[in-house]
């Protein structure tokens, strides 16, 4: 009882740890594309901003020198927060994502700010309109970060304390509850709008997440066996194939090892296949832990597994794979005790492709099972090919 306890709060945990992850990866994901939308908008705000200077100074539009030295402020900033960005986004320390979530709210804050004032400043030049901050309101919304059940809370109470400052220091509600209405209406509807967007975004990335994961998953299926959990013959086929292909290009060699268990048959014959499939997991298992962390371990078929081993010769080759064998040989198998096994070992030679390396190391490993077994055999040219067809019982 206490176990099944025990267990059940582990998947808890389990559960919520990875709720914690996705729900990190999902806020990584947003804050680099709202960061890259708020760089589109602080370009157009820029150029928008340059534009009304330009009319300002020919007089198209009237001149007001505060307006002016605002706008000035308003193209610093934009600049200031653009290079910050570029700079946060250049480098890869631990808390980058921490620091351009911060840059993003302090951006969405002075926004508003800056929206708040134009706002009095229309009212009190006597054009009675919220459209300067229900348009960053707005842009706010679309590169918003945090979750949308506050913070679009957030700007229909500030679109409220405006209307109370704008209603008790400026002008009375009876000339501009029109205007008030239409704002308050906007905000609702950007409010619902944000979390419809929020969630559509957090829907699409789950779906995402789990169609990559599913490929991860297809794609590590089709590279392992299923009964030990190392690579299959189709993977270390492609892994031969690289070290070829590298070897070729740096005039690097590499060695394979064909490794056989001795008997197996009998054993599956005296102890039952199950016991067979358990001493094939418990050997692989053991020659994971004993080999180098470079080496590559397959399993080839039935109960024979390769080892490839870059950047050696048949001589290092042959001292990795003596002392696996001296380390399996110690080893005491459940319900079957010593298991032994043979190896056939041959190194790449300009030339040679996935077929011929194999087939000398499988020359190799049939001279080894020839001498009596539970030995390794480095491959030679005076090896017959012949020796392949020497009985596997």
């Amino acid at each position: 009882m206490k176990k099944k306890l025990a267990d059940t709060i582990k998947e808890i945990i389990q559960m919520v740890d990875t709720d914690k992850d996705t729900q990190q990866e999902f806020n990584k994901r947003l804050i680099t594309e709202n960061i890259r939308r708020f760089i589109y908008l602080l370009g157009i705000v820029i150029f928008s901003q340059i534009v009304f200077m330009i009319l300002e100074i020919v007089g198209v539009v009237n001149w007001y020198t505060a307006i002016f030295f605002m706008r000035i402020l308003i193209i610093f900033l934009c600049l200031a927060f653009i290079l910050t960005i570029h700079l946060i986004q250049k480098n890869t320390f631990k808390k980058k994502f921490t620091y351009l979530e911060i840059i993003l709210t302090i951006m969405q804050i002075l926004t508003i700010l800056i929206g708040c004032y134009f706002v009095i400043f229309m009212f009190n030049s006597g054009i009675y309109s919220f459209s300067t901050l229900l348009l960053v309101s707005f842009v706010a919304s679309l590169t918003c970060v945090k979750n949308p059940y506050y913070a679009g809370l957030v700007f229909i109470i500030v679109f409220a304390a405006m209307s109370i400052f704008i209603n008790v220091s400026i002008l009375s509600f009876s000339l501009w509850y029109g205007e008030f209405f239409i704002g308050l209406v906007f905000m609702i509807l950007l409010y619902i709008g944000n979390i419809m967007n929020y969630n559509r975004h957090l829907k699409l990335f789950l779906q995402e997440k789990e169609i990559k994961d599913m490929n991860e998953q297809f794609k590590i299926m089709s590279q392992t066996d299923d009964l030990t959990g190392i690579y299959n013959r189709r993977k270390i086929t492609e892994v031969i194939d690289d070290y070829i292909g590298l070897s070729q290009k740096h005039h690097k060699s590499f060695c394979i090892a064909l490794i056989d268990i001795d008997h197996f048959k009998n054993i599956n014959d005296d102890f039952g296949h199950s016991t067979g499939d358990k001493v094939l997991y418990y050997f692989s298992s053991n020659i994971k832990f004993l080999m180098h962390s470079t080496h590559v371990l397959s399993r080839w078929g039935g109960d024979e597994f390769i080892v490839v081993m870059p950047n050696c010769n048949d001589q290092e080759g042959s001292k990795v794979i003596e002392d696996i064998r001296i380390g399996i040989e110690r080893y005491r198998f459940p319900d079957v005790g010593q298991v032994t096994f043979s190896a056939g070992i041959s190194s790449y030679e300009e030339g040679d492709d996935i077929s011929k390396l194999i087939d000398k190391a499988d020359i190799a490993l049939y001279a080894s099972k020839k001498k009596g077994r539970n030995q390794i055999n480095v491959y030679n040219s005076e090896m017959k090919k012949e020796d392949r067809f020497f009985s596997n019982i």
